[in-house]
């Protein structure tokens, strides 16, 4: 965020020109984090088809620190929707739009999205592969999104959401069993 800020002042605008709230942006974000939350099961199926050429080994993960449990439903959500959806789908999408065209833009800020979750898999390349092509995919559906919608706070909403229910409530049970 202290990138997209410092971004945005030497244009003369600021974060809340990217993310002012309007009250209609909870309904239509949890409509988008509806939107990629049924997008992520085919996305990960195509991910892991590519990386696996079919399902994934069964893993076993270390024991997760209830702290880490705890962080992950409260601070981790909020903090990474709003970084990640400022920076991809707010700064960096309409920048390359005017350079490259709305399609390569969405393309190359997709790209940019996926690349950056390498860090969910450092060990395994297969499973690099797989978390690349996943977040790629789902990195497509919130620039789709940001097209439809043409805002970011929606995103932001929706990114919440998935994150929220697809990586920081798994962690707490696991924090918890």
């Amino acid at each position: 965020l202290v990138l997209v800020h410092r971004l945005l002042r030497a244009e003369g605008r600021g974060l809340t020109d990217l993310l002012s709230f309007r009250g209609a942006d909870v309904g239509w974000g949890l409509l988008c984090g509806l939107i990629v939350m049924i997008a992520w099961m085919p996305a990960s199926f195509i991910g892991n088809l590519i990386a696996y050429q079919g399902a994934p080994p069964a893993s076993s993960y270390p024991p997760v620190p209830l702290w880490i449990g705890v962080l992950s439903v409260t601070i981790m959500p909020v903090t990474i929707g709003l970084a990640e959806e400022a920076l991809y789908r707010g700064y960096l999408q309409p920048r390359l739009a005017g350079v490259l065209g709305q399609a390569r833009a969405v393309i190359a800020a997709s790209a940019f999205f996926a690349v950056q979750h390498i860090a969910f898999a450092p060990s395994d390349p297969r499973a690099m592969v797989a978390a690349v092509a996943r977040t790629f995919l789902i990195g497509l559906m919130f620039a789709g999104l940001l097209l439809w919608r043409r805002r970011v706070v929606p995103l932001v909403v929706g990114h919440w959401l998935l994150d929220l229910l697809g990586l920081g409530l798994p962690l707490l049970l696991a924090a918890l069993a």
